[in-house]
């Protein structure tokens, strides 16, 4: 059906033939593109169907060609990276892998260092095996005693020297898996003329000050004991940086036993240590028969057993 208006740009009336109503027109007159509008229908006389009826004085309105507006330009996708799962082992694949963040390899680092001070710290006392023990007679001290393995010929140089207690020998062995040292130092007291000197019971007091004298050392127990009928005393101390020593000390006549087993790593109750106190036994003959009168033959259990043994 036709629809009739008026075009805004030059004023011309325009009729259009039939189609629907928005679709777009050019002006017969200035050639301005313009949407056709919704309206009645031309009366009877005026259609456009009547040639008879109807003079032709309006511009024709012509369909408009409208460019449609060209696309924007458009990017390529980015390729997306492939799983890995879906490469598999490709040999021609030679991308590198994703860079480690710093964070990572800090954290990697810290985690070696960790693990190496404890392997250089004790870890190799949990995962090596127990020590073999080894009864061990001195026939020049005139002992025995148990050692958490063979004896070393040289533990000398593991006792520090003191001008006024040169001991006349020095036997024991030394832990390296656990830093422990278990030492028997024995010495036989003479006066100024080479004779045998035969001190009192408070003559222990001394020898334990100058075992822990040093600066590095607290002193912990110290207490009296009995060894086979002979006066003895058990003292521990500890290390500033850590670790215990626990020791006793034998006055037996005129010759002083001292024994020491501990080390950096070591703790009261280590059942090592307590085993190496509690097994030492004087054998000498000569030492025995020096026992004071009336004493028997007992000897005192070394304190801090161990938790399986209390």
């Amino acid at each position: 059906m036709a629809v009739e208006f008026n075009c805004p740009s030059c004023g011309g009336t325009l009729r259009t033939g039939d189609g629907p109503a928005g679709r777009l027109v050019r002006c017969g007159g200035c050639l301005a593109v313009l949407r056709v509008p919704d309206a009645p229908p031309l009366d009877a006389l005026d259609d456009a169907t009547d040639p008879q009826g109807r003079t032709e004085l309006l511009p024709v309105a012509h369909p408009a060609e409208v460019a449609s507006p060209e696309p924007a330009e458009q990017r390529p996708p980015r390729p997306s990276r492939p799983d890995r799962s879906q490469i598999g082992d490709r040999g021609d694949d030679n991308e590198p892998p994703p860079a480690r963040t710093r964070s990572f390899w800090v954290s990697v680092t810290l985690v070696a260092m960790f693990v190496g001070g404890c392997g250089c710290c004790g870890l190799a006392a949990v995962v090596l095996p127990e020590p073999t023990w080894h009864e061990h007679e001195s026939e020049r001290g005139g002992f025995r005693v148990d050692l958490p393995g063979d004896a070393d010929p040289d533990m000398a140089r593991r006792v520090k020297p003191q001008k006024d207690r040169k001991h006349d020998g020095v036997e024991g062995t030394n832990l390296w898996t656990r830093s422990e040292n278990y030492i028997v130092a024995h010495r036989d007291l003479k006066d100024a003329k080479g004779n045998p000197r035969f001190p009192d019971a408070a003559f222990l007091e001394t020898e334990v000050k100058a075992i822990t004298s040093e600066g590095s050392v607290t002193l912990g127990r110290n207490e009296p004991a009995t060894h086979q009928g002979f006066p003895a005393r058990d003292f521990s101390y500890e290390f500033k940086n850590g670790g215990t020593v626990s020791g006793r000390v034998v006055l037996a006549g005129n010759r002083v036993y001292v024994l020491v087993a501990g080390g950096q790593f070591s703790e009261l109750g280590n059942p090592n240590v307590h085993r190496f106190l509690r097994s030492f036994r004087i054998t000498d003959k000569k030492i025995l028969a020096m026992r004071p009168p009336g004493a028997r033959d007992e000897t005192d259990d070394p304190p801090d057993p161990p938790d399986d043994e209390e």
